[in-house]
């Protein structure tokens, strides 16, 4: 039995690793010594006491955060529903609605071009949510389109639907882990920021669909992804001028540092497309990777000196 007990214990000190180190010392004994009391005897934690302590020792953490950090994943979430909402509502207008091209190979899904429709449709439904519920119920239904856009990535192999390329699934999915981030306590501008990307996402892809294009998958993805690297930079750059500016805060140039990743993963796929697209037909792809290179050359430069900085930040306050 004393086995038992000393293997259990020492499992949930090395539990205690997922709180800060200050907070170690100071209630480490008390921790385990109240796991161990309740505890029934056995050599490992529980499931139940290995997530509480994890949830218990994360959010502990957030309290020892670099100033802003907390603040600034807030303000990248809502950068990334909006960009998502607005993504939804081009890929339907574009892709779901637009003309079918001679090499389509795949089913229609009813009027749509694909099952993909789901995914965005729920994007937009997670937007007007986020407009009219409390913070917590967008929270909580987040998932639901990350779910849909896991899924997406095995349609093609299992059905006779298309479904966009995984080059856009990716960073679809690290948005969708962004936007889980949604503020506790989200102001009006927040809330209606995703839906405002979305009307204003549908007026400029009405207008663009009137021109003429050659409107292939990866076309329109193309122009999804181009607008949607713009809309994330300025978004980004905005809010870390307009923080600093008015308070010198930090929470805004930490979200452009969050926003970095799926901006980098998108531009990184140019290369690739430059050499699928025909550049006689798409003269836009030709120079698309030249242009690009100061977004990824800033991208990987806020990933170099920003992680660093926060790894130093942590360390020295635990």
């Amino acid at each position: 039995m004393s086995t038992d007990i000393t293997a259990l214990e020492r499992r949930y000190r090395r539990l205690l690793r997922f709180y800060p180190g200050q907070y170690r010392k100071e209630r480490g004994e008390e921790i385990v010594g109240t796991y161990l009391e309740f505890a029934a005897p056995r050599s490992r934690p529980s499931l139940a006491d290995t997530g509480d302590i994890i949830k218990s020792g994360l959010k502990k953490r957030t309290q020892y955060a670099p100033s802003g950090l907390r603040s600034g994943i807030g303000m990248a979430a809502v950068v990334a529903l909006s960009v998502l909402t607005a993504m939804s509502v081009a890929a339907i207008s574009w892709i779901e609605l637009g003309p079918t091209p001679d090499l389509f190979f795949y089913d229609s899904f009813g009027p749509f071009k694909s099952t993909a429709i789901l995914m965005w449709g729920l994007w937009i439904a997670v937007a007007i949510g986020a407009a009219l519920a409390p913070p917590r119920v967008t929270r909580f239904i987040i998932p639901v389109p990350l779910v849909a856009i896991a899924v997406q990535a095995f349609i093609p192999a299992v059905t006779t639907y298309a479904a966009p390329p995984n080059y856009l699934l990716g960073p679809l999915f690290i948005l969708g882990v962004t936007a889980l981030a949604w503020p506790h306590r989200a102001g009006i501008l927040a809330r209606i920021a995703p839906v405002l990307s979305g009307i204003g996402a549908a007026v400029v892809a009405a207008g663009l669909s009137l021109q003429t294009r050659e409107s292939l998958y990866r076309d329109d993805v193309y122009e999804i992804m181009r607008y949607s690297i713009a809309a994330i930079l300025v978004a980004g750059f905005a809010l870390a001028i307009i923080d600093y500016a008015a308070r010198r805060g930090t929470a805004g140039a930490w979200a452009l540092m969050v926003l970095a990743g799926p901006t980098i993963m998108m531009a990184a796929v140019f290369p690739t497309l430059n050499h699928l697209v025909d550049a006689s037909t798409t003269p836009a792809f030709v120079h698309v990777d030249q242009a690009l290179a100061p977004v990824k050359a800033a991208g990987y430069l806020l990933l170099i000196v920003g992680v660093p900085l926060t790894v130093r930040a942590v360390v020295r306050k635990r």
